[in-house]
Order: structure tokens, then C-alpha cells, then sequence
């Protein structure tokens, strides 16, 4: 079955490209979505997607969208500058923390991508089903800017990304 949809994926891009469009996700997120449970993003599942890939599949599943124009540049300049480790522990730990993930109900299991030392266990109220959710209280500049972040320019956000991480 999979080479089905693998040929109609084919297909469609081939029509698009006709026209001058392109799809909007590629091929390995197509093909791995068709194997996700959409509410659940399993770190077995994604562990060999390309870092590109990674990043759309993420989003799919974690904020139920495709990553916009601006999240696919800011992510695509890290995603050449990090190691795919960092780069996924970068993102999941923004995604996860991020109020439209945790608005949409995104969950992140069987982590095989980010080392336990780079999570902030700190800034974590596990409740009683064993999700965690970031305590209010302890919320950082970056998460009370969450609406003002994505619309600075990207050379602003990679300097403020590069700041965060120093500390």
C-alpha cells in the first residue's frame, strides 16, 4: 500500500510542478504521517527523517499544521548549523513548551531524540497522567513573548535563539 501512495504523492507533485507550485510537505512527511497517529509523535517513528522532514512532521503532529513560510526559514538556518541532535532537541523543546502545542493537545513519546540533560525538568508540574505541563509561574520571557516572537524579523530571532542558548 505504501507504494501507492508513494506513486500518488508522485503524481501530484509531478501536475504541481507543471503549474508552477509545489506541494507542501515533502515526501518523507507525507509517507510518515500515513503511519502517525496525528496526536501522538513517537520519537521510533521519526528518528530517521531528515532534518527538514523532522521539522514538518513535527508540526503536523505536535501543532496539527504545516510549519509557515517564517518557522521553515528560521528552523532551515539552524537545521545546516546544528547537529541533527541539537537540532531536534532545539525544536522539540521549543514545539513542546510552546502554548499552541500544549492548546492543541501535541504529545511527544518515546524520546530517543532529546538527552534527558537538555530537557528543563525544573520548569515541569508532571500531572497525575504523566504529561507535563509548564508551571505559570515559572514562565519564561521567551514563553511571554510567544506572540510577538515568530512576527520579529529572522536575524532578530536568531540573535535572540543564540542568546537564550549561552545562558
Amino acid at each position: 500500500m505504501d507504494q501507492v501512495y508513494s506513486d500518488l504523492y508522485d503524481m501530484v507533485e509531478h501536475k504541481m510542478q507543471e503549474h508552477g507550485c509545489a506541494m507542501a510537505s515533502t515526501k518523507d512527511t507525507f509517507m510518515t504521517i500515513l503511519h502517525t497517529d496525528t496526536s501522538v509523535l513517537d520519537g521510533l517513528q521519526v528518528e530517521n527523517l531528515d532534518n527538514m522532514a523532522f521539522l514538518e512532521t513535527a508540526y503536523v503532529v505536535l501543532m496539527k499544521r504545516l510549519p509557515d513560510k517564517q518557522a521553515k526559514e528560521y528552523w532551515g538556518y539552524f537545521a545546516g548549523k546544528y547537529t541533527q541532535e541539537k537540532f531536534r532537541s532545539e525544536l522539540l523543546g521549543t514545539l513542546i513548551d510552546s502554548k499552541e502545542c500544549i492548546a492543541k493537545g501535541g504529545t511527544f513519546v518515546n524520546n530517543v531524540i532529546i538527552p534527558r540533560k537538555a530537557m528543563d525538568w525544573n520548569n515541569l508540574n508532571i500531572t497525575d497522567d504523566g504529561s507535563g505541563q509548564q508551571d505559570p509561574e515559572k514562565q519564561s520571557l521567551e514563553d511571554r513573548l510567544y506572540k510577538v516572537y515568530p512576527k520579529l524579523p529572522l536575524k532578530l530571532r536568531i540573535a535572540l535563539h543564540k542568546i537564550r542558548n549561552r545562558g
